[in-house]
């Protein structure tokens, strides 16, 4: 199998769960996000892929995950419930697990949210 292959069949799980995923860069940036968690904050896929987190949900939510993101970018596996204000949707109830990813040296370079 290659490793395209592998990266769609990935990308047909993911956007079909229920599940809102995506995955973050180090620089808090979107690398990649399912069709549900687009849906969630009621954008489009290619509204939200390279763009910052702050510009996507807005300072007051990125502050009130930041020490979470802290956490996982440390490289701790992190869940967390907690009520976040969202830019353009409001107070909202999460429940997120974030799960550092590596680059091949090692290091963490992003997590992948849940």
């Amino acid at each position: 199998m290659t490793q395209g292959i592998a990266l769609e069949d990935l990308r047909v799980v993911v956007d079909t769960m229920a599940a809102p995923v995506t995955r973050c860069s180090r620089d808090l940036r979107y690398q990649w996000v399912s069709k549900a968690y687009a849906a969630w904050l009621r954008r489009g896929p290619e509204e939200i892929v390279g763009r910052f987190i702050a510009e996507v949900i807005g300072p007051a939510a990125l502050a009130g995950i930041r020490p979470h993101i802290e956490r996982v970018l440390a490289g701790q596996r992190v869940e967390f419930e907690e009520r976040v204000f969202f830019h353009g949707l409001g107070w909202r109830w999460i429940h997120a697990v974030y799960t550092p990813t590596h680059d091949s040296a090692g290091r963490v370079d992003g997590w992948v949210a849940v």
